[in-house]
């Protein structure tokens, strides 16, 4: 077996669809839940190698634009690779490298390979701007898996929300598809946040998509001041019944949508009613995933709800995992004891969790 056959159990992981490959984990993270005491290491590690970015969403605290909010810091490779190199060590399954933007960094294929040559999937999450030029050197590093975003096709639209051109994107898309029509281990997915501006654009995007081998992974826009206007958060509750209908209907016949049902059927209420999570939802995120950001901060989750639970500075990523405190934060996290989200690490992850479609 090598690390590309694990592939799609981290993609049924993420984004919830249901295979044999996550028994074992949910299995586990039941008696760990009932126990109130974690045995398994993390499944899965997200990886913050970097605050700065190349890109201007507007709905995102790294956007180049809005430097000043924030300060930008970027990890050595030395640091990152001994944190790496113990979450290795614990048992990880599965490493992505995000940011900011992480292909601003020289460095990635040198952390990809690392993390290929332990026999542990690396995960590129990345808005694709950079992608045409080191898509080949990644691939030759190890990286099978590319997570690309993308909010709309259209230029005028994609300008508006992320800030830059799409050009290169759509170029390095196509990059990556080359290198899957050559080898069959290469995954590449999709994920537009939707918003009120591109939500109509979503079914012609799976089309489109779906026609390539491409699939595509919703994530809902997340509104965090409601004092104030927020146009991408103006939804018309009939467009999204029409256009959240619409996607159930294609996943069910076959469309490359990677979401779970479950977690796209929450999406009318989360956009119109303000309903940030369902009724009787549990949060079990904590049970499989470590977050680390770029000031070595470790996290229950990427909302940044709890805030950090302990520093790498301080103590080391297996006694923070097994710790205490960070058990406390899992049941406050199952009670749904903070603002809430609906995204892919927490949402989807919860859905596979629980076993439900």
């Amino acid at each position: 077996m090598t690390i590309y056959d694990s592939v799609n159990d981290i993609k049924e992981m993420l984004f919830g669809e249901k295979g044999t490959g996550f028994d074992e984990v949910r299995s586990a993270i039941r008696k760990e839940i009932e126990a109130e005491k974690v045995s398994m290491p993390p499944q899965y590690m997200m990886m913050k190698i970097t605050n700065y970015c190349n890109s201007d969403c507007v709905y995102c605290n790294h956007a180049k634009s809005r430097i000043q909010n924030e300060v930008k810091q970027e990890i050595s490779l030395e640091r990152l690779q001994s944190i790496i190199g113990e979450a290795i060590q614990m048992g990880v399954k599965a490493i992505s490298i995000s940011g900011g933007e992480p292909l601003v960094r020289k460095d990635v294929e040198t952390i990809v390979r690392q993390i290929a040559d332990s026999n542990v999937v690396p995960v590129l999450l990345t808005n694709g701007c950079l992608l045409k030029e080191r898509a080949e050197s990644l691939y030759e590093s190890g990286l099978r898996y590319f997570i690309i975003s993308l909010d709309s096709l259209d230029a005028e639209d994609y300008l508006a929300q992320r800030g830059v051109d799409i050009g290169p994107v759509l170029e390095g898309i196509e990059t990556v598809r080359g290198l899957m029509q050559k080898d069959e281990t290469v995954k590449l997915h999709i994920t537009p946040v939707i918003t009120a501006k591109n939500i109509g654009q979503m079914p012609e995007m799976v089309r489109y998509y779906s026609k390539k081998g491409v699939s595509l992974q919703f994530s809902p826009y997340h509104r965090f001041v409601f004092n104030m206007r927020d146009e991408l958060a103006e939804f018309d509750a009939r467009e999204v019944d029409t256009v959240m209908d619409q996607l159930l209907q294609m996943k069910k016949e076959g469309y490359l949508i990677a979401n779970s049902i479950t977690f796209l059927r929450h999406f009318k209420a989360f956009m119109c009613e303000n309903k940030i999570l369902p009724d009787g939802y549990r949060c079990l995120a904590g049970y499989s995933t470590v977050y680390v950001d770029t000031y070595e901060n470790v996290l229950p989750c990427w909302s940044g709800g709890f805030g950090p639970v302990d520093n790498l500075q301080n103590h080391t990523l297996s006694d923070i995992w097994y710790g205490e405190k960070y058990m406390e934060l899992r049941k406050k996290m199952e009670k749904c004891q903070c603002a809430g989200c609906w995204l892919l690490c927490t949402g989807e992850l919860t859905v596979l969790i629980n076993g439900e479609e």
